[in-house]
Formats: C-alpha cells, structure tokens, sequence
C-alpha cells in the first residue's frame, strides 16, 4: 500500500506533505495473523531535514488483536515512540 497526503496552510504560507507505505510480510486485511512494516516520511517547511522526518513502524495481528509500534520524530523534543493494542469485539 502507498498513500499520499498534501495539506496547504493558506493563513501560514507553506504546504506540508506526507509519503507513507506498508508491506504485509504475510497475512493480510481480511485474515487473522499477519505482520506488517510500515515507513513514511513528512516534507514541507515544517521539516528541518529529510532525515529527521523519516518515520518508521511494525504491526502485528494475532486473533484478531492489533500490536502496532511506531518511531516518529518530534522536532527539538526528540523522537517519539508509540506502542497501540487494539481488539476486536
């Protein structure tokens, strides 16, 4: 999957975009495991660098639970790191 977003700041002047993908190493949307690496990199005059607007990611799907985690940069602050689990009732 490759998706593409662009957003325009009209009052602030600039244009912000972002590039994403996801490969599911096996499994699949409709089925009940799978493992998938995610990757992705935000531009525009908000990002100081290509570099430090990488963002990277892996999710796990296992009886129908979602594990994701996900390394993002933060500008000054740093990098920040989110860990989701998510169930299906």
């Amino acid at each position: 999957m490759l998706n593409f977003d662009a957003r325009r700041y009209v009052y602030d002047k600039y244009t912000a975009y972002s590039l994403g993908t996801e490969y599911a190493l096996f499994g699949g949307p409709e089925t009940m495991s799978g493992l998938s690496l995610r990757g992705g990199v935000n531009g525009g005059a908000a990002a100081a660098s290509a570099a430090g607007a990488f963002s990277a990611g892996a999710g796990i799907k296992l009886m129908n639970a979602d594990l994701d985690y996900a390394v993002s940069p933060e500008g000054k602050l740093g990098s920040a790191q989110r860990i989701t689990l998510k169930k299906k009732f």
